[in-house]
């Protein structure tokens, strides 16, 4: 019974339903035409150019609503599609740009974002660039994104204004910044930046001793890669014809004097490299002819002007002639002054390269060099060192490179003088020869009794030695301006 009961009820409940639908559809008039489907209380039919027309005056149509993060939410949405955001109070509607607002002027979206300022173009390896957009209306947070690669926010990542830093590998490309708040993201604003390698590294060449009394030289830069050159006169006197160009000739240089002039490479706004050449030009002259008519090229080694080669004279300076002695035990008693050369061999294979090998009577009591030049004494040669940053290393910068004169490992050779500096070896007290290709030697005018100083260079050491040499013994000279 209490079954029967249960569904006579069910079936009473269904019919009240039904009638309840059919009476409130009674006052609303669904109309479908060809056009279009038309729903109104009036029985209108649908206007010609809409698919749906609703109309009436007591009620209207309600799209759906939901948050922001809702709308977010929504998957793959339609181009057109249309919600109220509930959390800003207005109509959200779904572009390729992301969701916008139906009305921006009344709703809380950020306005448009104004153009980006900041470090155009930027440099590899550069930290801190500084970009950044006036405040935007309405935005509570920006979005910065880089198209490029080895960008990375350093600062103020989710405000208007930013520091970035770009890698050694970073790459040109755009940045967008959006402004946005919890209903959505306002208009982005975009700039293009190129980001620059650093310029070549700048190399100025080696600094310059020029020939005695020069006043012209041609420079030794090397040529960019990346960035354009630039030379400058940083001190002393000086012309360059042709700033832009690595080899540009320099004139109207100070006799005597010390000109530096700077070869800058630069690619803005990368940090500029830079390198200095130093020029030096001592008084006196290009060459210098000695009395048997030997011509000896000069060089300006700081206020100083040296002979570029060793002596090779057969005469004094006053026509007399300079004792050759071969003969081991005549040298070996012989007081007075004489010459030979290594292993008594006169001929181009020594002489000409290396020059003669004179006792110290020669070099020192009588005056060997040219008219105007002289032996230098043992402070001169001093001066001569300390110039060249003192005896340590002094070797390396007055010796020849390679093993052509000189025996393996040569070390520390770089010439960077001009100086060229033979292992021109030695003549022995007792008359025998020894340090060909090894040692060079040469006197000093500074004696006492029977000794006098020297200075050497050596094929396995780039140091300047100093030591007392006996007067009996044969050495190189090399002559300096007077």
């Amino acid at each position: 019974m209490k079954a029967q009961k249960l569904l006579k009820t069910n079936k009473l409940l269904r019919v009240m339903v039904f009638t309840l639908l059919t009476f409130n559809f009674q006052f609303l008039t669904f109309n479908s035409y060809a056009q279009g489907i038309a729903i109104n209380t009036s029985g209108a039919a649908p206007n010609n150019s809409a698919m749906l027309d609703v109309s009436g005056t007591s009620q209207g149509v309600l799209i759906n609503r939901m948050t922001t993060s809702q709308r977010t939410a929504i998957n793959s949405p339609a181009l057109g599609l249309l919600i109220f955001n509930t959390d800003c109070e207005n109509f959200n509607y779904y572009t390729n740009s992301g969701w916008l607002s139906l009305n921006p002027a009344i709703t809380g979206f950020p306005e448009a974002a104004g153009a980006i300022t900041g470090t155009s173009p930027a440099c590899l390896n550069q930290n801190g660039a500084a970009y950044s957009v006036s405040a935007v209306s309405g935005a509570t947070n920006y979005l910065w994104s880089y198209s490029g690669t080895g960008f990375t926010c350093a600062s103020g990542c989710n405000t208007n204004s930013i520091t970035v830093n770009f890698s050694g590998a970073a790459t040109s490309g755009t940045l967008t910044v959006t402004p946005s708040n919890a209903c959505g993201n306002g208009t982005v604003q975009t700039l293009m930046i190129s980001v620059n390698a650093f310029p070549t590294t700048a190399s100025a060449g080696s600094d310059q001793n020029l020939a005695c009394g020069s006043t012209t030289t041609t420079l030794a830069g090397n040529t960019p890669v990346v960035g354009t050159g630039n030379w400058t006169v940083v001190s002393g006197t000086a012309t360059i014809t042709t700033p832009g160009s690595p080899i540009s000739g320099v004139t109207g240089l100070a006799v005597p004097g010390t000109a530096t002039l700077r070869w800058t490479i630069s690619n803005s706004p990368c940090t500029a490299s830079t390198d200095d050449v130093i020029i030096n030009s001592a008084s006196g002259t290009p060459t210098v002819t000695d009395y048997d008519n030997n011509t000896y090229n000069s060089i300006s080694i700081g206020t100083q002007c040296w002979m570029k080669e060793n002596l090779k004279t057969t005469h004094y300076n006053n026509g007399s002639s300079i004792l050759y002695i071969s003969d081991n035990s005549t040298w070996a008693s012989n007081t007075t002054g004489a010459r030979s050369y290594y292993n008594n061999t006169d001929t181009a294979t020594y002489k000409a390269t290396y020059g003669g090998l004179y006792n110290g009577y020669a070099a020192i009591k009588t005056n060997i060099c040219p008219t105007g030049w002289h032996v230098p004494t043992d402070a001169e040669w001093t001066t001569f060192t300390t110039y060249l940053g003192g005896v340590s290393g002094a070797g390396g910068k007055l010796k020849e490179t390679g093993t052509t004169h000189w025996s393996s490992p040569n070390t520390g050779a770089t010439n960077e003088t001009g100086y060229t500096a033979l292992s021109s070896g030695n003549r022995n007290s007792d008359g025998t020869y020894a340090s060909l290709g090894e040692i060079g030697y040469w006197w000093s005018r500074t004696y006492a009794g029977s000794y006098a100083y020297q200075r050497s260079v050596t094929y396995n050491n780039s140091d300047v030695g100093r030591y007392n040499s006996r007067m009996a013994n044969g050495l190189s000279v090399r002559c300096l301006k007077d």
